[in-house]
């Protein structure tokens, strides 16, 4: 039987081979051509189209250009794997009408997927992934011409990026960072793109591991936190002189840091770290944008400083409206992604990782201490997040059961109010909170927590979890 096409969080995404076929890529691919002609002029401006390091990403991806070629669309296609970021800035740059990028980002190895990035750079909304999904699932798709490359030309998409990304940086501040600095691109589309631009434009003493490409990742799912990072916590404390991790996912959006003590630094603390920076150092202003599972500190350095903070469901196709819509300072999420108003309404983990640099290079401190300064001003938050392995649509029943019938206390702790615009996020007495979602791109359900307390933070998960297994049995 024919499994229907669904988009998630940030594109279609399958298991290669089971799900994700060279027919069904074919399918969406045509799906999303028509749509593409539809809405915008694709014809005229045509369409980017990049790929990541994974397990016939090039193939798959010269599949779809194939497929928008033979239906008269000109195509750009990326003449090497490249980051999805790189595609985004491609499709801004050139004036494409839209960008389709072969990734799983980074889901585990045996994934792959197809993004949709718009005009800007952005995640596709759902008005546009609705459209293809029903073209797709519809059984009733035009017949192509045949193929011709005629419209298909491969370009080096990595040079202008890297370029972009190298204008936005102020160096002189990053050579002053006086620790080492390790690259951990996780076999991914990184790869040594990141220790090569501190090489060309700095003197700091820089190594990288997990460079090669690997489509089996090394048996890790390419995501930066730290059951993935173990590695690069060990290289960090190997070295002669205090170094600083810096970590990228598969396709090079999301940004995983390992301070010199060898610690994983979680993405609310570096996000956290970055508002600080841009606003006090930097100068700028606009407003905040984070998801539902993002830490409520932001909320406070928000209000302290005077801007606007608002909150989002959980994808960067629901943040990049609202940088579009006004002036934004930063945007981020729990997941690593981070991203930037004077750039595009993308992740970027590369700029990211630059960014941390610079604003430890101006500081003058290492990132522990960093961290410390701001835990002295605003206390400390700490986060944990749990998957739990579970069909999609348990997962979701889960959700729903929660939301209709919540617990009174979870960690000992009363309830004092629930959200639920991306999951069900119950928010306990004295600022604590879980945030209970099933997952947009794979089976599982996730449980998010943020508290003051280690010990308070491992009650409110354990309990959390109970909670989810009584919802499932209801």
């Amino acid at each position: 039987m024919k499994r229907a096409f669904r988009f998630g969080t940030d594109g279609w995404r399958g298991v290669i081979a089971e799900d994700f076929t060279f027919e069904n890529l074919e399918l969406i691919a045509q799906a999303t051509a028509e749509v593409f002609i539809e809405r915008e002029d694709a014809l005229k401006e045509g369409v980017s189209v990049g790929y990541d390091t994974r397990f016939l990403s090039d193939k798959f991806a010269h599949k779809a250009a194939q497929v928008m070629a033979a239906n008269g669309i000109p195509v750009r296609i990326a003449s090497s794997s490249i980051t999805t970021p790189a595609l985004s800035w491609d499709v801004v740059n050139n004036g494409s009408a839209w960008g389709v990028m072969i990734t799983a980002s980074h889901n585990p190895p045996r994934f792959n997927g197809f993004k949709i990035k718009t005009r800007e750079g952005a995640s596709a909304p759902d008005t546009v992934t609705k459209a293809i999904e029903d073209k797709a699932n519809s059984g009733k798709l035009r017949a192509r011409q045949k193929e011709t490359s005629d419209l298909l030309t491969e370009e080096d998409m990595r040079s202008p990026y890297l370029n972009r990304v190298s204008s936005l940086v102020d160096w002189n501040r990053i050579e002053a960072v006086v620790s080492e600095v390790v690259s951990d691109p996780l076999y991914g589309a990184v790869n040594g793109d990141f220790l090569r631009l501190l090489q060309n434009k700095t003197s700091l003493r820089v190594r990288g591991i997990h460079l090669c490409h690997n489509p089996g990742f090394g048996s890790l799912d390419p995501e930066p936190i730290p059951r993935n990072l173990q590695d690069l916590m060990r290289e960090v404390l190997s070295g002669s002189y205090p170094a600083l991790g810096v970590a990228m996912d598969g396709d090079g959006d999301r940004l995983g840091m390992v301070d010199e003590n060898g610690s994983w630094v979680s993405p609310h603390q570096v996000l956290s770290l970055l508002l600080l920076y841009l606003t006090k150092e930097k100068g700028l202003n606009g407003q905040v944008v984070k998801s539902f599972s993002t830490t409520m500190l932001i909320e406070h350095i928000c209000q302290e400083m005077g801007l606007e903070c608002v909150e989002t469901g959980i994808g960067f196709k629901y943040i990049a409206p609202h940088m579009k819509e006004k002036p934004t300072l930063i945007a981020g999420e729990e997941s690593g992604g981070v991203a930037f108003g004077f750039h595009i309404p993308e992740r970027d983990g590369i700029l990211s990782g630059l960014m941390v640099l610079e604003m430890l290079g101006t500081w003058g401190i290492s990132l522990r201490e960093a961290l410390k300064r701001m835990e002295r001003r605003y206390g400390p938050y700490l986060y944990k997040r749990i998957d739990l392995s579970m069909p999609v649509n348990e997962g979701r029943r889960v959700v729903e059961s929660l939301k209709t019938n919540p617990p009174d206390k979870i960690g000992g702790i009363r309830v004092v109010e629930m959200r639920d615009k991306d999951g069900v996020k119950l928010v306990l007495q004295g600022g604590a909170w879980l945030l209970v979602r099933a997952s947009g791109t794979e089976p599982l359900l996730r449980l998010y927590a943020e508290a003051p307390k280690e010990r308070e933070l491992e009650r409110i998960l354990n309990d959390g979890r109970e909670a989810c297994r009584s919802a499932l049995s209801r």
